[in-house]
């Protein structure tokens, strides 16, 4: 759930994506050089379904508030009123920075050098971080209504969040 940051929290983000930003960017890079480098074909596979899920994932959270999220007029959908716990809303509660996670594990799949699986770690950790601070920060912009949030939907656990989906709609 996007959230407005105070000055301080936007200082520790900039510090945090300059720092896995960088990480990232080395993952790029190592694809083009290292593309399939241990010619593990499965893996390979499985790299190209995480950079669509890289895509995907980071596309719906802009939708999905722009449709349910009470932003004003001429307002970016960063910018919502309201919690949305609709669509990618009701898997999981950060799904750009989600998205972020999975982009740097697909890297390391398509390009299959170490430097690129160790970079994966430090980017994890640091995604999860910022995931951390936005909780807080929704916290204090949405209330009680934000923490009942929490309760039901996972922060970035995808698997836990589509099965917690799948048996609600069973139920």
């Amino acid at each position: 759930m996007p959230h407005e940051k105070s000055q301080s929290a936007t200082w520790r983000d900039f510090i945090l994506i300059s720092i896995y930003g960088p990480l990232i960017l080395v993952q790029v890079v190592l694809v083009f050089k290292y593309y399939n480098y241990l010619n593990i074909t499965p893996l390979l596979c499985i790299g190209w379904v995480g950079l669509v899920l890289f895509f995907v994932i980071g596309y719906l959270p802009s939708r999905e508030l722009k449709k349910r999220g009470s932003v004003s007029e001429g307002r970016s959908y960063m910018h919502t009123t309201v919690v949305v716990d609709s669509g990618i809303y009701a898997v999981v509660r950060h799904p750009q920075f989600l998205s972020w996670i999975i982009l740097s594990g697909a890297l390391a799949l398509l390009s299959q050098h170490w430097l690129s699986v160790v970079c994966i770690f430090p980017v994890a950790v640091l995604v999860y971080m910022e995931a951390l601070r936005a909780d807080q920060s929704d916290v204090k912009k949405f209330g009680s209504d934000y923490e009942q949030y929490m309760q039901r939907v996972p922060r970035l656990n995808l698997l836990v969040g589509v099965y917690r989906v799948l048996r609600s709609r069973s139920a």
